[in-house]
């Protein structure tokens, strides 16, 4: 009814009025879609990957696919409500307890470890506090029988690699490399504060080692970087009844000293640069020291060098972080932590796909991942081994002409005579280089 005077409407609504038009339904996730859904987000997998993986799989229409949104929902939902892929620390404990160590384990099946236990016996670990720290392993018994030989056969490598958690708790990789510089797992672990226990985790390592193994870890040489808590703990626990040498990672010198050169001439940087390198390259510890005191008059003549020289005497010929030479390091194996550092690039490639996830999530990334490693066939060498890389360059410059072969000849006595000087010289091969045409 409508006022004429007043303009004013009233409508009065009797019963119910019903149309044929209704407002069309959102698609929603189907039985299939979401058992696919479940699949890629244990997997790791984004949510918007795992949304346009499904109109692939599915040939979806804009009328027919369902929400991102929805897709995000119910993803986020599975991972942390059924896998228990949160930060949640009952249910990160609950993890660990369900793959702890017994000793009844396949060879190649991942377990955690852990150096507490809670009053029923189980598997436990802190809240992450500075009191309470978290510290949890993860290895095989395959991995750990790795380090069952030899200990001049190997060199030991522990590195921390970030940005995989997000709570920002460091992830610590442990393991060997061999003398083709190929990097084998030991065992992973996640920690709270990576700076105040390297003690325990190489402890923990240890004692895992040895309920596996029923022998103790040796070891002979670690390769690791100036950290002096990182030095401390090694000594303190690996040295106890091994033979141990601390080698620096040489890369590790290289960047700092290019950090403190960056304020120099160029032509000064370079000079210094260069003087590192033939410091590192030197055969023996004669040799480095005649070509150190060259390096340091030459250092003392330069306007600008004193505070570096001083610096570079003080931290780099210091008795625990001394040993970055090559002469130190014995033939064929790796002279700086790149293995390790190759190894934790590839968790963040392959394993968290670059990205930050729930320790809930990591944990069990981390025991198929240590499951894998067991599988794989990757023999151990003890010979001398050509990187494959480096053997795809030489027959890549053969094959263009830059390289040949001179052999001189020998018109001496004692060649003839087959002298034992000369014929122990016949192993040494020089590489000479010739000015490009």
């Amino acid at each position: 009814m409508t006022c004429q005077l007043e303009s004013l409407v009233t409508i009065e609504v009797a019963y119910n009025h019903l149309t044929p038009a209704r407002a069309p339904r959102r698609p929603v996730l189907t039985p299939p879609m979401k058992e696919v859904v479940r699949e890629w987000a244990a997997q790791g997998l984004k949510p918007k990957r795992i949304w346009n993986a499904l109109l692939q799989r599915f040939s979806l229409t804009e009328a027919t696919a369902p929400m991102l949104s929805s897709v995000q929902r119910f993803a986020h939902h599975h991972v942390t409500g059924r896998l228990g892929g949160s930060d949640d620390l009952d249910a990160v404990r609950k993890k660990i307890r369900d793959a702890a160590f017994t000793g009844g384990e396949e060879e190649t099946a991942a377990f955690t470890f852990t150096s507490r236990s809670d009053r029923n016996g189980n598997a436990s670990t802190g809240n992450g506090s500075d009191r309470d720290p978290f510290v949890v392993g993860v290895s095989s018994k395959k991995l750990l029988r790795r380090a069952d030989r030899d200990p001049e056969s190997f060199i030991f490598h522990m590195d921390a690699t970030y940005k995989l958690t997000q709570v920002g708790y460091p992830v610590v990789v442990v393991g060997i490399s061999d003398r083709a510089r190929r990097f084998h797992l030991l065992a992973i672990f996640i920690v709270s504060q990576q700076q105040q226990h390297h003690a325990e985790v190489l402890e923990l390592l240890r004692c895992v080692f040895e309920a596996v193994t029923e022998k103790p870890l040796r070891v002979r040489y670690v390769m690791g970087d100036a950290d002096a808590a990182q030095w401390n703990a090694v000594h303190e626990v690996l040295a106890r009844d091994n033979d141990l040498m601390f080698l620096m990672c040489y890369f590790h010198v290289a960047k700092k000293i290019y950090e403190k050169t960056r304020g120099m001439l160029p032509d000064t940087a370079a000079s210094v640069m260069t003087d590192l390198q033939e410091l590192h390259f030197s055969t023996c510890e004669e040799s480095f020291h005649q070509k150190l005191a060259e390096v340091q008059e030459s250092w003392a003549k330069t306007p600008g060098l004193a505070r570096f020289s001083a610096y570079f005497s003080k931290t780099w010929l210091d008795d625990r972080f001394k040993r970055w030479q090559c002469f130190h390091t014995p033939g064929g194996y790796a002279t700086t932590n790149n293995p390790c550092e190759t190894f934790n690039a590839a968790i963040k490639r392959d394993v968290t796909l670059r990205r930050k996830l729930k320790v809930g999530a990591l944990l069990p990334q981390i025991m198929t991942l240590c499951t894998s490693e067991g599988m794989l066939p990757r023999p151990f060498e003890v010979q001398v081994t050509p990187d494959a890389r480096l053997v795809r360059r030489v027959k890549a410059m053969a094959r263009a002409g830059l390289l040949s072969l001179h052999s001189a000849t020998r018109g001496s006595i004692s060649f003839i005579l087959c002298d034992a000087e000369e014929e122990s010289s016949s192993d040494i091969v020089r590489v000479v280089g010739r000015p490009s045409p």
